[in-house]
Order: structure tokens, then C-alpha cells, then sequence
């Protein structure tokens, strides 16, 4: 899948980024509309972020669709830009804590993922390599949103069937155009996966739609996780 199409199929379920400046301040914002709920402990972080920038709840209108309010904290990487030292995360309007999008460069990450990230959204879109080290070992027990997460890694080949998937809730266009991934995920625990099905000018879309679109030719059927019927 070309850039141009991806970038259609984003549009096309409102998950497009866009940038812009309000005061000096880059704010993005996904015009993706779903919300959904915040583990206890989570909400309790969420909270005291709220309340420690005085964030207005106007904010927090999902009917605005899904923007980053606040940065909490950027990436570092080396001067190589190949390894990222400390990642990233926001704020979200849905009141998420999303990662930050890695640099297409990004080779190596560290070993543990920030406990308060609930969003691995868009993480490793259009990375070039092939394995990223230290990516196997990550706690996802926490996250609820993988879309768009390896979207157009062309070279992406990693085994991740140990990931702990069970509290994931959306999966859109994960490997979206990752021509090489072929690893066998069927071992995923979906339990937590949303069954909304939603229908867009005659089309129907699905918490995990697009999830092996153009991926590797042998990446379906069995190799794939166990998608509700």
C-alpha cells in the first residue's frame, strides 16, 4: 500500500494526524471519535494530570475527536537517532496515555514501557528495520489500542507472539502495508477486543479492520489472532 493509500484508509476511519499551533504550542489531533474505559489505577494518573495543569474539561469532548492535550514527556534518542534512550508520551482527549510515535530510525528502545502508556498508536509507523532490540520484552498488559502501530514498517519481521494483548480493544491497520511480517500471533489473547462494528457509506469497519492489509502474502488464517466471528 502507497503512502497516498494509507493515508486514504486513515481518512477514511478518521484516524488521520494533523498538526497545528494554538499559543506557540504544536497540538495533533486524530479525528478518531471512539473513547473507551480507563483501567482504576489509570484514571487515578489521569486525574491528578488533570488537576495538576488545570486542564479544562472542554477538553475531554470526544465529540472533537481525538487530540493530544498535553505532552507529558518527548522521546531522546542517541545523536544516531537510532536508538530512542526515553520514550515519550501524552495526554490524550479519550484520556489515554499515548506513546509517542518513533523515529522511522528507531533500532533499539528500552527494555520496559512506561506503566501509565495505554496507546501504542501509530508507535512504529513506517519504521525501516527489521527486529527493533528490547521490543520483545515489553509489558503491554495495559495497553487497549495497537492501530496503526506497525502501518507501513516495510521491513518489520519481529516475533512478538509473547505480548500480553488481553486488555487490547482496537487493532485497525496494525500491519497495514508491513510486506514482510509473517509471524504467527494466533496465540493473542483478544478478550478485551471491542465488538462494535460500525458502517460508513456502505462500508463496514471493525475494531481490528485492515489489521494484515497488503502485510506478507502468508501472514492470514491461521498465523492471525482469533478475531470474534
Amino acid at each position: 500500500m502507497k503512502k497516498k493509500l494509507l493515508v486514504i484508509l486513515l481518512s477514511a476511519l478518521g484516524g488521520v494526524t494533523v498538526a497545528g499551533v494554538v499559543g506557540g504550542v504544536i497540538i495533533y489531533k486524530t479525528t478518531n471519535r471512539n473513547s473507551f474505559p480507563v483501567p482504576h489505577s489509570q484514571q487515578a494518573y489521569v486525574n491528578q494530570l488533570i488537576k495538576e495543569h488545570n486542564i479544562p474539561a472542554s477538553k475531554f469532548n470526544n465529540n472533537k475527536g481525538e487530540e493530544i492535550v498535553l505532552i507529558i514527556k518527548h522521546s531522546e534518542y542517541n545523536k544516531e537517532g537510532t536508538e530512542c534512550l526515553e520514550i515519550g508520551y501524552s495526554l490524550t482527549s479519550n484520556k489515554q496515555i499515548q506513546i509517542e510515535e518513533f523515529k522511522p530510525s528507531t533500532k533499539k528502545v528500552p527494555s520496559v514501557l512506561p506503566s501509565h502508556i495505554t496507546s501504542l498508536k501509530f508507535a512504529f509507523m513506517k519504521n525501516k528495520s527489521k527486529t527493533i532490540e528490547n521490543l520483545e520484552k515489553w509489558n503491554t498488559s495495559g495497553i487497549t489500542d495497537m492501530s496503526w502501530m506497525f502501518a507501513d514498517a516495510k521491513n518489520f519481521n519481529q516475533k512478538i507472539s509473547n505480548w500480553n494483548t488481553s486488555n487490547v480493544r482496537f487493532m485497525r491497520f496494525m500491519f497495514a502495508d508491513a510486506s514482510k511480517f509473517n509471524q504467527n500471533l494466533s496465540n493473542w489473547n483478544l478478550k478485551n477486543i471491542s465488538k462494535d462494528v460500525t458502517k460508513r457509506n456502505g462500508q463496514i469497519f471493525t475494531s481490528w479492520v485492515g489489521f494484515n492489509i497488503r502485510a506478507h502474502s502468508e501472514f492470514k488464517d491461521n498465523k492471525l489472532p482469533k478475531f470474534p466471528k
